[in-house]
């Protein structure tokens, strides 16, 4: 039976199946600025959970190029505490 858990009020989400596991589009820390500060800028409005709190995952999979899905400064802080796989898989452009 899969598992799927809510990282934050936003996109990021963690997905079991069949003995795999992966983290889709992760925001978890910091804001999300697409461009300029100035033209859009996004806080979290409630706190997400604590990478460290995050299990052991096959890869992370990106849907989209977006800041709010391919969070550089998160995908940096897992890869820094969670050396796991290392696979950032994007499933779409």
């Amino acid at each position: 039976m899969p598992i799927l858990q809510r990282l934050n009020a936003d996109s990021s989400w963690y997905i079991e199946y069949g003995g795999t596991s992966a983290i889709i589009d992760p925001w978890l820390i910091g804001d999300d600025v697409a461009g300029f500060k100035w033209f859009s800028h996004q806080k979290h409005i409630h706190a997400p959970i604590a990478m460290s709190k995050l299990p052991v995952v096959n890869g992370i999979l990106v849907s989209q190029q977006y800041p709010d899905h391919r969070h550089v400064e998160t995908i940096q802080g897992l890869m820094r505490i969670r050396p796991y796989s290392r696979r950032i898989m994007p499933i779409a452009n």
